[in-house]
């Protein structure tokens, strides 16, 4: 909003110019209703430059839009069609367009800025009319004069047309490079868990998949926080998200650096080391174990002291990866019933 306010008032004090411009040439010619009316719209404009400061932008558009129109109309009235004061009025038509969607962000109503622009093409229309029936008030001007304004008018007019066409590109392409960057937000956060900063299961599996085609060994493993709901019981779901951070954090700092590991849901955990036998799996697995074995947490003054259990297992050629964490699941269930803190490398009878 404040580029845009810095454009409008740029926009106001280039029409402010051409107004003195306009003045200085009506006082040369001696067209005295011009001159009053341009020194009205200088002293307008000065307004507006206040108004847009308040971020009144509809008070000024609207304003802009009745002075452009009453001004081309006195021009034809005083000094005829053909000295390109109406051509305003045709780079009128998209401005109105363009404050419709820079002031409406949310819903854009085309029926205000589309009769606008009939009404502007209505008097365009009878300007021409009034001119060529009536003939100008002011007659004995020279001919090299009248040309030269047509020229400068002209220019001024195709020049708002391209600024404001330029204008309304970029704010197009900056809406779409913000919608761009919000709906890769929303992908990173659909694919991450909130409490750990982890991947969630649809984070992780683009890269499980990967490992499965790739030809390469790699290893899954599967974790869970043992005897988590006492934890929560004794000591509060505050104290139980604490946990999980903590051991989430253990298993990123313990993996390799291009190893993925994933919040499974609630306290389990599902981690990818690639390029691993079941040899090298294994040691990284009970690596974990160890280092949250001895990690003791001191939350609201208590010392807390948990483990996990984990099965590890190499995914087989063939098999889906599906298959292998099923399997990973089913050693780290046989660990629990078997005295839990222990990392199982093979198929246990339970």
């Amino acid at each position: 909003m404040y580029t845009s306010k810095k454009i409008f008032k740029l926009v106001i004090s280039l029409i402010i110019v051409i107004h003195c411009m306009i003045f200085v040439e009506m006082l040369c010619l001696g067209i005295k209703p011009m001159m009053i009316y341009n020194i009205f719209s200088i002293i307008a404009y000065l307004i507006c430059l206040y108004l847009i400061e308040k971020e009144y932008y509809n008070y000024v558009f609207f304003f802009a839009y009745l002075e452009i129109i009453l001004h081309s109309y006195m021009a034809a009235v005083c000094i005829g069609w053909t000295f390109g004061f109406t051509l305003y009025m045709v780079a009128l038509v998209p401005v109105g367009f363009y404050m419709e969607y820079f002031i409406n962000e949310d819903k854009h109503n085309i029926k205000v800025p589309f009769l606008l622009g009939v009404l502007d093409m209505v008097i365009f229309i009878s300007c021409q009319t009034f001119s060529d029936s009536f003939g100008p008030v002011y007659t004995n001007i020279n001919p090299l004069v009248r040309e030269l304004t047509y020229s400068f008018n002209a220019v001024c007019a195709i020049g708002m047309l391209l600024g404001f066409s330029v204008i309304f590109l970029q704010e197009l392409n900056s809406n779409h490079d913000a919608l761009k960057d919000m709906n890769e937000k929303l992908g990173k956060m659909a694919k991450l868990d909130t409490l750990t900063g982890l991947f969630n299961r649809r984070g992780i599996k683009p890269f499980l998949d990967v490992c499965a085609v790739s030809g390469n060994q790699f290893c899954i493993g599967m974790c869970d926080i043992d005897d988590f709901k006492n934890v929560n019981d004794s000591y509060g779901h505050d104290v139980g998200d604490a946990v999980i951070a903590e051991t989430a954090r253990i298993i990123r700092a313990d993996i390799k650096p291009d190893d993925h590991v994933c919040r499974w849901g609630g306290e389990e955990f599902v981690f990818l080391i690639d390029c691993a036998d079941i040899d090298e799996g294994s040691r990284i697995a009970e690596k974990i174990r160890l280092d949250v074995e001895n990690r003791m947490l001191e939350i609201f003054g208590k010392k807390i002291a948990f483990t996990i259990t984990i099965g590890i297992t190499e995914y087989v050629s063939g098999e889906t990866v599906d298959e292998t964490i099923a399997r990973a699941d089913k050693r780290m269930y046989s660990g629990k019933h078997s005295g839990k803190n222990i990392v199982v490398n093979k198929d246990m009878e339970i």
